[in-house]
């Protein structure tokens, strides 16, 4: 009868397999023997097969145990393939090491950056928001880590705390950090955001305008409809046919009249055909009419008029 090592030894050598199915399985079944595998595992990190090296670290995360930390952070520093390099701090994440996925946001590859930012927005802790934001806001730090910050913040769940935190900053002196809040706000699904965000559609920075516009869109509600059509007078066309952009997503009566009227008045061709192409498609859809904020006020005030009712005081 065989023992559970020499199992488990036999069934890591699929670790190395070519086809991505055969890696599963073998490491679904490997995790199956839990701590017993940890030993096995610690020594596939030094495999010569970089899939070998990249699936038994991605076990050890799974199992949980926390002797493989020195092993999977000696991993990280000394191996050249950032697919192996990623999943290491992948695991020390799930073993709660945090700092080394801080420490992987500064990495030298921006595929390691950008999967060390995901990874701590998945696990979305309240506890690490205050460093997240200290690394944000310090403009002494290099500008990738900062932006490795922010998509970390971006991929965040619903998050009160993080929602006043971006709203604090949300006028920040350093764009970056408006960029972010607004990315974060986006994010948060909280259509309260919308008003806020509207004021920075009159930012110095283009970029930030963008973004604005973008994130109300993204909202998606009869709130933005207003300030999106505001923003089809901005000075940079890019602003202005993401304006347009949004609009025709959002849909409705009021949206599709106001890229009409739009459309009369650009002077950027290419914006002039973009609107053209949105309203045809949306018209071809016949997306159902969504009421501005104005004019749903507008609405009510006729229907207060003509019952004598009263919505509010």
């Amino acid at each position: 009868m065989e023992t559970g090592n020499k199992k488990i030894g036999q069934t890591m050598q699929k670790l190395s397999s070519e086809s991505y199915k055969e890696r599963e399985e073998a490491l679904q079944q490997i995790i199956t023997y839990g701590n017993d595998a940890v030993d096995n595992l610690i020594e596939g990190l030094m495999n010569i097969n970089g899939n070998f090296r990249e699936w038994s670290a991605k076990g050890l995360g799974v199992i949980g145990n926390k002797r493989a930390i020195p092993a999977l952070k000696a991993l990280y520093h000394r191996d050249n393939n950032y697919e192996v390099r990623s999943q290491a701090l992948k695991a020390l994440g799930l073993l709660g090491d945090y700092d080394s996925l801080f420490e992987g946001m500064r990495d030298r590859d921006e595929h390691v950056r950008l999967d060390s930012a995901g990874y701590l927005g998945d696990l979305s802790l309240d506890e690490l928001i205050p460093k997240l934001l200290d690394g944000l806001t310090n403009t002494s730090e290099k500008e990738n880590y900062r932006v490795a910050i922010a998509n970390s913040l971006a991929k965040y769940k619903p998050n009160a705390l993080l929602y006043d935190k971006a709203v604090s900053l949300l006028n920040n002196k350093d764009f970056l950090v408006r960029l972010a809040c607004i990315g974060i706000l986006s994010e948060q699904k909280d259509k309260t955001a919308i008003p806020l965000m509207a004021g920075l559609l009159k930012d110095e920075n283009y970029k930030v305008r963008l973004q604005v516009v973008s994130s109300l869109g993204k909202l998606n509600g009869p709130e933005a409809i207003d300030p999106l059509i505001s923003a089809l007078d901005d000075c940079v066309y890019t602003v202005r046919r993401e304006a347009v952009c949004q609009l025709a997503n959002i849909g409705g009566n009021i949206a599709i009249e106001a890229l009409k009227k739009q459309e009369s008045r650009e002077n950027e061709e290419h914006v002039k055909q973009w609107i053209r192409e949105k309203i045809s498609k949306a018209e071809r859809q016949g997306q159902t009419s969504v009421k501005s904020k104005s004019q749903i006020k507008e609405d009510i005030k006729l229907v207060e008029k003509k019952k004598g009712w009263k919505f509010w005081k």
